[in-house]
């Protein structure tokens, strides 16, 4: 992946010039970018390639599933980071689009099971151990650290497709 990922900003650099940001094989090249970053586990690096992609379409009159995909991918990127304030939004407007193309219920009940998680994370209140380990800047307090937390087993970034290619 990281010789892919030299590859792919040295390629992606002359297709920019020559067809402009908004061109598919552009946004395409950048979706290839996110997923080796994430392959990678670098998701802050991920999350810039792939939050272009969806800045791209999410305005577009493209097909609800790609606007679904890159939504995805940037929601996802968020909560490997564990910035769920950044990421539950995201997956509001994912739960749409996926009712808009009628996705399988158990793929929506995957959705709003995150989204719920997630709203729990944002809403919680830290226990008194972790607040005052926070307040005094060091683990001073033990017990409180261990939490289920946010279950992304399932979500991960898949594979673009690629659907066209460049002679």
């Amino acid at each position: 992946f990281v010789q892919a990922i030299d590859l792919f900003y040295f390629f992606f650099k002359i297709q920019r010039s020559v067809l402009g940001d908004d061109n598919k094989l552009v946004q395409s090249s950048l979706d290839n970018l996110g997923y080796a970053w994430a392959m990678l586990g670098k998701y802050e690096k991920a999350l810039v390639v792939l939050t272009e992609v969806w800045n791209a379409v999410k305005d577009s009159h493209d097909f609800p599933d790609e606007k679904a995909s890159a939504v995805r991918k940037v929601a996802i990127c968020h909560a490997r980071l564990g910035q769920w304030d950044q990421a539950f939004p995201l997956l509001e407007i994912l739960e749409d689009l996926q009712t808009d193309i009628g996705v399988s219920e158990k793929v929506q009940r995957q959705t709003r099971k995150l989204l719920g998680e997630i709203n729990y994370e944002i809403m919680k209140l830290p226990s008194l151990s972790v607040a005052t380990n926070r307040a005094l800047g060091c683990a001073v307090c033990m017990g409180g650290e261990y939490e289920e937390g946010v279950n992304l087993d399932t979500w991960v970034i898949e594979k673009p497709e690629n659907t066209s290619k460049m002679s």
